[in-house]
């Protein structure tokens, strides 16, 4: 079967706590709300690519206590094939997150101990056109990229950790945040690290958040500013670029557009609470592009 995207890596119990303001030390202070949601940022780019009207599949781990089976419901719920959801007695991956009104937020994260080897039998017969990964299930993306040789390979370098140094150099695209950037080749200056880079990796876009983003377009650097939208919530947000520009890349959309396109999925899904409802389809993230 054919689909647009697979991702690969992490699944996450996302426990999310709005605030009025970030607490004070020692101090308690009431959420004016909770909720309790499948996330993780190949988890989040797998569902941003549905919500957008693509299709996509997620190979993840999680739990196999009633937590692990709660996202397995959620994500059931969201019409993915859950077969490839590896349940283990240390695969849950868990984050507390703290979203303040001002549209910032704080993340506590405990990741899995657990790291699966074997290719699920259920996606050895996709055939899916972009491959995602970040660089959690770093073992497990190296094999899907042999499975799939025909598929552009993408990685979500959210920070320099092992996984991270393992693929960053072996896939088709390289999407780093100013973190992984600056840490990575220990530059000061964001330009300088996206050529010393380009040694290793031919195509490369360095997110950083509201200031836009860095992309390589031939030799040269060149900058996209962020779209400007009324910031409600801001997790998940770049999650959702790295979806909206996997699915661009299977729609065959330009590098010019792609990224205009997949910042704007991005501004706009953090005008409210959480991504879901507010990742429009792609004919309204094309309108909105258009509206700029």
């Amino acid at each position: 079967m054919k689909i647009d995207v697979l991702c690969c890596g992490m699944l996450v119990a996302d426990f999310s706590f709005s605030l009025p303001r970030r607490p004070d030390p020692d101090e308690k202070i009431k959420a004016e709300s909770f909720l309790l949601t499948s996330g993780g940022p190949a988890a989040n780019a797998a569902l941003t690519v549905r919500l957008i009207g693509g299709s996509s599949e997620l190979i993840a781990t999680t739990g196999n206590d009633a937590l692990g089976q709660s996202l397995i419901k959620n994500l059931q719920d969201d019409g993915f094939n859950t077969d490839s959801i590896i349940q283990n007695e240390e695969g849950l991956n868990a984050a507390a997150i703290l979203s303040i009104s001002d549209g910032s937020r704080n993340v506590i994260s405990h990741k899995a101990k657990f790291e699966p080897v074997k290719i699920p039998e259920s996606i050895k017969s996709l055939e899916p056109k972009v491959l995602l990964f970040d660089g959690h299930l770093p073992e497990l993306s190296l094999q899907l990229m042999k499975a799939f040789p025909n598929a552009v390979s993408v990685l979500d370098a959210g920070s320099v950790h092992i996984g991270t140094k393992k693929l960053f150099d072996k896939v088709d695209w390289l999407i780093g945040s100013r973190n992984f950037a600056l840490g990575y080749t220990d530059n000061p200056s964001m330009r300088e690290a996206i050529k010393e880079l380009k040694q290793d990796v031919a195509n490369i876009i360095i997110t950083d958040g509201g200031s836009g983003l860095l992309y390589l377009d031939g030799p040269r650097v060149q900058h996209l500013p962020a779209y400007t939208v009324n910031v409600v919530d801001s997790n998940g947000a770049g999650d959702v670029f790295h979806g909206a520009f996997c699915f661009g890349l299977a729609e065959g959309l330009s590098l010019k557009d792609n990224l205009k396109f997949a910042s704007a999925a991005a501004a706009l899904s953090c005008t409210g609470k959480g991504i879901r409802g507010n990742v429009p389809k792609k004919s309204e993230i094309q309108k909105f592009c258009k509206s700029f």
